[in-house]
């Protein structure tokens, strides 16, 4: 399980950075961040917290500097822990919303954001398992993000690709949502991806059985 949410959640980080890659200045800077902070950052993270739970005997890093009569710093720790990882997903969150229904950024930043705030009263007591779903989940949207620019790249060299619905994706998102969730065997990230995948690739096939205008480019 907990390898399967440590892989889930590389995965799924990666799945999200391109909402704020896209701010950097070249794509050389846009690797060197990315790198930086998943193979460094994310991995000394990993590191404090393993070594300070084996310590402390406490799955949370504030716990184990309060245990260490870190008071203050704990608290800091916390705070900006939790300014900068829900910043960043509430901007996701907003930024999807916006693209889906086309309604301004700022509405579903607002709306995301209301919504957060409830279910975090659930959350609470269901973190860890509402991070296997996630793990288990988010990537077949990476894996079909990557397939398609793959092989369709010339459609991402433009900033207006205007309407790119696709039941293939959507298919291959259900599917892999339902693999990486409901299979009892692998990782359930890469049984995940391996689902997603396969059920993109196969749709395109189907145009010959459904109608042509079902599917959408992929």
């Amino acid at each position: 399980m907990m390898i399967g949410l440590v892989i889930g959640s590389f995965i799924s980080g990666g799945t999200t950075t391109p909402n704020f890659t896209r701010f950097a200045r070249t794509a050389r800077f846009a690797v060197i961040s990315t790198v930086t902070a998943f193979m460094i950052g994310n991995s000394i993270m990993i590191l404090f917290g393993a070594v300070g739970a084996n310590y402390a005997g406490k799955d949370d890093v504030f716990y184990i500097m309060m245990s260490q009569g870190l008071v203050l710093s704990a608290f800091v720790v916390l705070g900006a822990n939790i300014w900068t990882t829900n910043d960043n997903a509430l901007y996701s969150v907003g930024l999807s919303l916006a693209n889906i229904f086309s309604i301004r950024k700022k509405l579903m930043v607002l709306a995301g954001g209301f919504a957060g705030t409830v279910c975090a009263l659930w959350l609470y007591h269901n973190f860890i398992s509402w991070l296997q779903f996630l793990g288990a989940t988010l990537p077949a949207i990476g894996i079909i993000l990557i397939l398609d620019y793959f092989c369709s790249p010339d459609k991402y060299t433009h900033s207006e690709t205007g309407s790119n619905f696709s039941w293939a994706a959507i298919a291959g998102t259900v599917c892999g949502m339902l693999a990486g969730n409901f299979l009892e065997f692998g990782c359930g990230g890469i049984n995940s991806m391996i689902a997603a995948a396969a059920v993109w690739a196969v749709c395109p096939a189907l145009r010959k059985v459904l109608k042509p205008e079902t599917f959408v480019s992929n």
